[in-house]
């Protein structure tokens, strides 16, 4: 079985053997570094909560463009080697990678939660340097929020994103808008390299560039 036959086996392989478990905001935690270690969008998706039962696609982006991300880089390292993991540029995301979300499985060994009704907040330890010279996943200074729901304990995405309703993230202007878009020139490039489409740099390069020139193309208008 070739590198990138066992990347992409990976990928698809079953995240809990148990079941996710969202008891607790640690867990909760936990269940979605799995499960974005595993790129699996929708156990990740699971994780979260949001008013509108993602009828925006908001949860879809929130846990997505960690994982087209991830998708992109194995496949461009798998095909192109590290050279193909360069020409992606922001989109080899450091604080995404397998060693960072394993950092921050081990941080999540100390947090600090405080509950109040079917709200809560965590705040992770994070140590020096985590997020810089250590990558580390969800590494922030601002706690994360959960609420309660019916299936347990879930991140708050309306929190997350600071606002009420989740359609309004894709309004006029909106950053949301530009990042699902991005998102689906990530899968399609993935797709190209993994089908053995793109066969070498200057063409994935290329090709990379004609598609972000049309998506800048899109909202300079």
């Amino acid at each position: 079985m070739t590198r990138l036959a066992i990347l992409a086996a990976l990928a698809t392989a079953p995240c809990f053997a148990k079941g996710p478990d969202f008891s607790g905001p640690t867990e909760t935690t936990k269940t979605y570094l799995l499960a974005t270690r595993a790129n699996d969008l929708e156990a990740a998706k699971q994780c979260w909560t949001i008013e509108d039962d993602n009828a925006s696609g908001a949860l879809d982006v929130i846990a997505g463009m960690w994982i087209e991300a991830r998708k992109l880089t194995a496949a461009a390292e798998a095909k192109l080697g590290p050279a193909g993991v360069k020409a992606l540029g922001r989109w080899n995301r450091v604080n995404a990678t397998t060693a960072a979300i394993d950092t921050s499985l081990q941080r999540i060994g100390n947090v600090r939660i405080h509950e109040s009704g079917d709200r809560s907040s965590m705040k992770i330890d994070w140590q020096p340097g985590d997020g810089e010279t250590t990558p580390a996943f969800l590494c922030m200074k601002a706690p994360l929020f959960f609420r309660r729901t019916v299936d347990g304990w879930k991140l708050d995405a309306n929190l997350f994103t600071g606002t009420e309703k989740a359609a309004d993230l894709f309004g006029p202007g909106k950053i949301w808008s530009v990042w699902r878009d991005e998102m689906a020139v990530m899968a399609a490039l993935t797709a190209l390299l993994e089908k053995g489409t793109i066969k070498d740099l200057p063409t994935f390069e290329a090709e990379l560039k004609r598609r972000v020139d049309l998506l800048k193309a899109k909202y300079e208008k």
